[in-house]
């Protein structure tokens, strides 16, 4: 074991049901999934696939966020990448019936805003983890 280089280890349950965290030799955390998820998870990642090359601040990157907005405020842009946009939407204004509506409504405007497909990725324990300075302040 290297310990100039410390790790974070994660220890769990056969069924993973409880998921402990420990760094440095000390417990950080201990939990279900989601309530690891919700406490330090930064939130769902949504790719749209534009029919057409994009670039940071054009007019279709605004016009998509814009429509995002409408749906959950506090959507942020995080990557811009050749006809990709990557969007974060987080935990509290993702609720599954605001993201039913949001995909109803982006179903029936992908042509107006020139999206050819999308997808949804749910947060992970990897995102849950990238964010260590939330977990070296966790209190159990």
């Amino acid at each position: 074991m290297d310990l100039e280089h410390p790790s974070i280890y994660y220890i769990h349950t056969h069924t993973g049901d409880r998921i402990a965290i420990i760094s440095h030799g000390s417990l950080l955390c201990c939990g279900s999934f989601e309530f690891l998820k919700h406490r330090f998870g930064q939130g769902h990642r949504l790719t749209l696939v534009t029919e057409s090359q994009l670039s940071e601040g054009c007019e279709a990157v605004e016009r998509v966020t814009a429509f995002l907005e409408e749906h959950v405020s506090a959507v942020k842009c995080v990557e811009v990448r050749g006809q990709d946009l990557h969007y974060l939407l987080p935990l509290s204004g993702a609720r599954p019936s605001v993201l039913t509506q949001l995909f109803r409504e982006l179903e029936g405007a992908k042509q107006q805003l020139g999206v050819a497909s999308y997808g949804l990725t749910a947060c992970s324990m990897e995102e849950v983890t990238a964010c260590n300075h939330s977990l070296n302040d966790c209190t159990l």
